[in-house]
């Protein structure tokens, strides 16, 4: 917002940022299915023997946790870029029709 109060949006530069977005969440789908299996590969040395799986009832619920969460996070910036560029559109589609009523107007001649 401006200091008068009225909206701008440089849909430019907006359509720049979801572009790194998308990069961030690519970068970080990839980086994490990358660390997924190398955790996953590390858990074969816990083993299973009775202290293994004392452990894993500790360990599996939090790593489990952990996963889905990290499952997520690529998808949110996926969500981040599809809102944003909706709310991009509906802010061009809404200064068209503004402009497009504006120019049916009278010119102003003179004050009133």
């Amino acid at each position: 917002m401006t200091a008068g109060g009225f909206a701008e949006m440089d849909t430019e530069a907006t359509e720049g940022v979801f572009k790194e977005l998308e990069t961030t969440g690519a970068t970080l789908e990839t980086d994490w299915q990358r660390a997924r299996q190398t955790i996953s590969v590390g858990e074969t040395g816990i083993g299973d023997d009775e202290i293994a799986r004392a452990f894993r009832t500790h360990y599996d619920p939090a790593r489990e946790a952990a996963f889905r969460s990290a499952d997520n996070a690529p998808r949110m910036f996926t969500t981040l870029v599809t809102n944003g560029r909706a709310i991009a559109a509906d802010y061009i589609a809404a200064d068209a029709r503004g402009a497009a009523a504006f120019r049916g107007l009278p010119p102003i001649q003179g004050p009133r």
